[in-house]
């Protein structure tokens, strides 16, 4: 299968966050991508508190459906697809109508679901928007990594056991949940890939600082390792994000030095 991919989610000026993470997380494994932002901000609005808030531009779901459409076009049905960040209920409309009609033209399409809606017990996007990443863009989802407080959000348990995790994720409606930032010792935390049959496990050193654009990079990574055949995906994956969040600056940006990949943390089945 040719790697065409498309990747869409926001787009900043300054910073390692949405697309500028996807992207660069591809390319260190020599996949290119498409980008099409779904907004474009100055920088990641929590990366500097005592700022005003940063600029943006918003972009209508209208032109979002162009430039999907001009994809098509200029370069056919991309056969991968991951998505991040979404705005509002008509991004997300917009996103799952471009996935059913690339699924209806290939039967060899990947999605992959980052479905960005929350952190550390809140949600930063409106509960409508929430709602239909669960309900609209995860049915049609191949993989999908929520991180543990998305994947409390989506499934309504408190899961916060290895059992309980794995329990909510097999209850969402796509059949691989890579579920980041789950429980482990002190001083570590831990990865789950979750199929309806089989759970992996990584577990690494876990860097103190909340470090922005973990959750976008990880998604490409993973991706663009499964796509490769990477026998040891969920492992390479996350040691490279503990090598990552080692290396972010102080005020939590992830460095813009080039990605270079991590050896694969043991991989547990559970």
């Amino acid at each position: 299968m040719e790697k065409i991919i498309c990747a869409i989610s926001s787009q900043v000026m300054h910073g390692q966050v949405g697309l500028n993470a996807i992207t660069p997380a591809l390319r260190c494994l020599g996949l290119e991508s498409y980008a099409c932002p779904t907004i474009l901000l100055a920088t990641h609005p929590a990366a500097y508190p005592d700022h005003d808030p940063p600029a943006q531009l918003d972009i209508p779901a209208a032109r979002l459906r162009d430039m999907l459409d001009w994809l098509v076009t200029a370069a056919g049905v991309p056969p991968v697809i991951v998505s991040g960040y979404m705005p509002s209920l008509a991004h997300i409309e917009a996103v799952a109508d471009f996935i059913r009609f690339c699924k209806t033209q290939r039967s060899d399409v990947i999605y992959l679901c980052d479905p960005i809606g929350g952190d550390r017990g809140r949600l930063y996007v409106d509960e409508t928007v929430a709602q239909a990443l669960g309900q609209t863009l995860l049915p049609l989802a191949d993989i999908a990594t929520p991180n543990l407080f998305e994947l409390q959000w989506l499934s309504n348990t408190p899961a916060n056991k290895d059992a309980e995790i794995i329990a909510a994720a097999r209850g969402l409606i796509c059949p691989e949940v890579i579920v980041t930032s789950t429980p482990a010792p002190a001083g570590r935390i831990a990865t789950l890939a979750i199929t309806a049959v089989k759970t992996l496990r990584c577990e690494t050193a876990c860097d103190p600082r909340h470090v922005h654009g973990m959750g976008d990079t990880f998604s490409g990574l993973y991706l663009g390792l499964r796509l490769l055949n990477q026998p040891a995906a969920l492992g390479v994956a996350t040691a490279t994000m503990a090598q990552l969040a080692v290396q972010a600056s102080a005020n939590g940006q992830l460095s813009t030095q080039p990605i270079c990949l991590a050896p694969a943390a043991p991989e547990e089945t559970i």
